[in-house]
């Protein structure tokens, strides 16, 4: 496939069949093949290897051109890749051990960031700051990453990137600013050019013996290796599903749930009420029970008391499943 042939036969602007072909193109292999190189560190009196893609990735045999997604897409491409998102401090440490650094590539903000012929643009200058250079490249964009702050921001995306000597934000990185500290305004759906895709591999080298990267995030010793955050409590965006998998955990009604209501639907959001709210009988029926448990749930979550289970409520009762126990 031809990168830059494919990138302009996508949607013009950033919807939802704009991702669904990307991922499509992934699932088909069509993206330029991934190349990897590693990176070492120290925790605990221990050697820490992970191994991270050398470039972004980019779709396309031949003129590849690196894709802008959201968070959402780009968390189920690794779902299916068997892939991780970064840390921040993988971030960091990815642009400290880079061989091939450039400045970043910063258009003006503006509704047509998210654009299709923007993100080719970004990609085409890109190629042009590393031109010959070879081996792992840094500040080809921001970075959707993974972090501890989901558990008060459950339905929101994280990003990060940007090294700059002349950037405003401060760095952990000695001698260089960032133009976009660990942000969580954006939800998983957001996408605009700066974007890019970059993944870390699953397995990892302790000592020279392999290891998961969610044991060695899991781990209060060996987790200062790739986090600044202590154990790593989430690897993906909470309101995330993941890919191929059925969401076992998450409420979804066709209708909107009031007094009088009968079904199993009714029953399932009495459970729910019973197990975070109050003692609520699971029998079906949407009495004036459920409906004053309902009432108790929006009041406590700042939601309109109006006793009934639509859009808004459902929402952030899902928000409340997708935390970890």
């Amino acid at each position: 496939m031809d990168g830059k042939e494919f990138i302009k036969s996508l949607p013009a602007t950033a919807i939802k069949k704009r991702e669904e072909l990307i991922f499509e193109a992934i699932r088909n292999k069509d993206n330029h093949p991934i190349t990897w190189t590693s990176i070492k560190c120290c925790a605990d009196n221990h050697l820490v290897e992970f191994f991270v893609m050398k470039d972004c990735l980019r779709i396309g045999h031949t003129n590849p051109v690196r894709v802008n997604v959201s968070a959402y897409t780009m968390t189920q491409i690794a779902d299916y890749l068997g892939l991780h998102l970064q840390t921040t401090k993988i971030c960091d440490l990815v642009w400290m051990n880079s061989i091939v650094k450039i400045s970043p590539t910063i258009f003006p903000p503006n509704n047509a960031m998210a654009n299709t012929s923007v993100m080719l643009d970004h990609s085409n200058k890109i190629d042009a700051k590393i031109g010959s250079g070879e081996g792992l490249i840094g500040n080809v964009g921001k970075h959707w990453v993974t972090t501890n702050k989901f558990s008060i921001k459950p339905d929101k995306a994280a990003n990060y990137g940007w090294y700059d000597k002349s950037a405003p934000q401060q760095c952990p990185v000695p001698g260089y600013n960032m133009w976009q500290n660990l942000g969580t305004v954006h939800d998983v759906y957001h996408v605009d050019y700066s974007q890019v895709i970059r993944f870390v591999q699953s397995t990892v080298l302790v000592n020279g013996v392999e290891m998961d990267i969610e044991e060695i995030g899991n781990d209060k010793d060996l987790c200062t290796a790739i986090s600044y955050e202590g154990t790593i409590k989430y690897w993906r965006p909470p309101s995330v599903p993941v890919y191929g998998k059925p969401d076992e955990t998450k409420l979804v009604f066709n209708r909107t749930l009031k007094y009088g209501c009968r079904g199993d639907d009714v029953g399932e959001w009495q459970q729910f009420l019973n197990d975070h709210v109050t003692a609520t009988k699971a029998d079906g029926i949407f009495g004036i029970g459920t409906k004053t448990s309902t009432i108790d749930f929006q009041k406590k979550n700042n939601l309109v008391g109006d006793g009934m289970v639509g859009p808004n409520t459902l929402k952030k009762a899902n928000e409340i499943l997708s935390q970890p126990s």
